[in-house]
């Protein structure tokens, strides 16, 4: 057994307050709350098509929290180094840019890094950042980042926050009650002068006090030297009417692959959240005419039960469920596949594969963040974290998953401590089994953590 401890260093500094966009996902805003709305409060802003924003709880009662104009970060693991920034602007109040960079000399040590090394040793890359134009109800916006679609906390499934950022452009409206989302960016080109896009558009409807329903469809196309389609740009078209009736710039069923999804997100009594998604990505219409196949599908589920809920403390206890199918996010053509830089768009261990989990959840408002993880993994060998580029071979029926599985139990307990507005200590300690084809086993266990001076480098 190999044990690293780590300690990291972070300096944030604070100048003044205004409101801007995107959270990064450091911020002890962004996990405090996604806890709140577990817990059952403030989902008049909860939406299923968008990543935690800043500016959607302005009249929340934690909206202080993280407020800073302008954060450095310096981070230390091991001999891997990582400096951070995030600023952000705001012009009449509707006119908004926001930058978070990450230079580091080590992009495997970071997570959701995959800048290129340069010629100093060093990989350069925009987490997130952007520039838009923002009402009560419009969003305008082009940025770099990711988007995460669906219902619940980290059960998404096309698109996750965990996945490498992408370049878009963003409309985001809200009716009150309707709310619909439209994105159109770039993925990436690759080597032998293929382009790579996505695009996505969803709708759902929020009483905005217990009850979410959002349907959502998902879009990669590619092509050699090919431009952006316009095609795609009406946020209100549907993949299937464009394709079949030959208005994409390159003809025929081989330049795209689109995936639809279902989410629901259910509060009952002020203290069960149920969260649900549902994914179709190819359909056997006729099981008499397909004979041996089967459907390309993925579904999520969690249930979080609210434990405490005071001004002073939360408490929740949740369960997960995520099952994604064997040839899911895999296209005859496989620069189509749902990944960018060898990552997956969605559930960052692919697909063919599921995980169970339990989670415990403690938030003592403005302070204190409190996570315990444990679960087990099993993903089979067609996963699309192999092979990435590679179309699927056929949708007929078979083990699942498929071939030599990973198994893989772990547990993760990371907690925070928030000093005042501009410095946190936070730490992370993670233990990891691994079951290979051969039945062998091994063990991984860290801990970083976040202190205003470098106190200790250990290693067993």
């Amino acid at each position: 057994m190999k044990s690293n401890i780590v300690f990291t260093i972070i300096f944030l500094i604070k100048i003044h307050y205004i409101l801007s966009q995107e959270i990064p996902q450091e911020f002890f805003r962004y996990k405090s709350q996604k806890i709140i709305f577990d817990s059952g409060e403030e989902w008049e802003h909860l939406t299923n098509f968008s990543p935690l924003r800043f500016n959607r709880f302005k009249i929340s009662k934690h909206s202080d929290l993280d407020s800073s104009n302008f954060k450095l970060g310096l981070s230390k693991k091991d001999n891997s180094i990582a400096l951070s920034g995030f600023g952000k602007l705001l012009y009449k109040n509707k006119i908004y840019g926001y930058l978070y960079p990450r230079i580091v000399n080590n992009p495997k040590s970071f997570v959701r890094h995959t800048g290129i090394i340069n010629n100093n040793s060093l990989a350069i890359e925009s987490d997130i950042s952007g520039f838009g134009y923002n009402t009560d109800w419009i969003t305008l916006e082009i940025c770099r980042g990711r988007e995460s679609w669906g219902a619940g906390n980290n059960i998404q499934l096309a698109l996750n926050a965990n996945s490498p950022p992408y370049d878009y452009f963003m409309l985001w409206s809200d009716y009150g009650k309707i709310r619909v989302n439209y994105i159109h960016g770039f993925l990436e080109a690759t080597h032998d002068g293929i382009n790579r896009y996505l695009t996505a558009r969803g709708i759902e409807y929020s009483n905005r006090d217990n009850f979410i329903v959002g349907f959502s469809e998902t879009v990669i196309y590619s092509g050699y030297s090919r431009p952006m389609d316009i095609g795609y740009i009406n946020p209100i078209s549907m993949h299937l009417e464009v394709e079949l009736n030959d208005r994409l710039n390159v003809l025929g069923s081989n330049s795209a692959n689109a995936v639809w999804q279902i989410h629901i997100d259910y509060l009952l009594k002020k203290k069960i959240r149920l969260s649900f998604n549902y994914l179709y990505d190819e359909l056997v219409l006729d099981p008499s005419l397909e004979i041996g196949k089967e459907n390309g599908t993925a579904y999520s589920l969690r249930t979080v039960y609210n434990l405490v809920k005071s001004p002073k403390n939360i408490l929740n206890l949740s369960a997960n469920m995520i099952v994604i199918g064997t040839p899911t996010f895999r296209h005859s053509y496989g620069t189509n596949n749902f990944v960018q830089r060898g990552y997956p768009t969605g559930f960052e261990f692919g697909s063919d594969g599921k995980e169970y989990g339990i989670e415990i959840n403690y938030y003592k408002p403005k302070n204190i963040i409190f996570t315990f993880v444990f679960g087990t993994r099993k993903i089979g060998q067609e996963t699309i974290t192999n092979r990435h580029f590679d179309g699927y071979e056929d949708y007929l029926k078979g083990a699942f998953p498929s071939g030599n599985i990973i198994q893989n139990d772990f547990i993760n307990i990371s907690s925070e401590l928030m000093l005042n507005n501009w410095l946190s200590i936070i730490s992370n300690i993670s233990l990891e089994k691994y079951y290979d084809e051969n039945n062998s086993t091994s063990f991984k266990i860290g801990l970083n953590s976040y202190l205003p001076t470098d106190l200790l480098r250990y290693r067993n």
